[in-house]
């Protein structure tokens, strides 16, 4: 039913892992809780469809989270229960 998720070394904290709008199977990736989650922002993105990938990665356990945005040129990063910083 879910992606096959591809691990990076023989014991990675990352894993790769396709980009998903189904709300269900981004909740069941994101319970793996990476350490890091980099996200890069499509230009058709929504900001409010934005603001839930960071809800639900920052609700889901994950403790650093890059958001890319390749046309502003910019990466926001977010942790639990701090500010964002550029």
């Amino acid at each position: 039913m879910y992606p096959r998720l591809q691990q990076v070394g023989k014991s990675a904290k990352v894993a790769l892992a396709p980009s998903t709008n189904d709300p269900e199977e981004r909740d069941w990736l994101l319970k793996l809780a990476p350490g890091l989650n980099v996200a890069i922002i499509s230009p058709t993105a929504r900001p409010a469809d934005v603001r839930a990938k960071v809800q639900a990665c920052l609700r889901n356990g994950i403790q650093l989270l890059w958001i890319v945005e390749p046309r502003r040129q910019q990466v926001l990063v977010h942790r639990p229960e701090r500010p964002p910083t550029f």
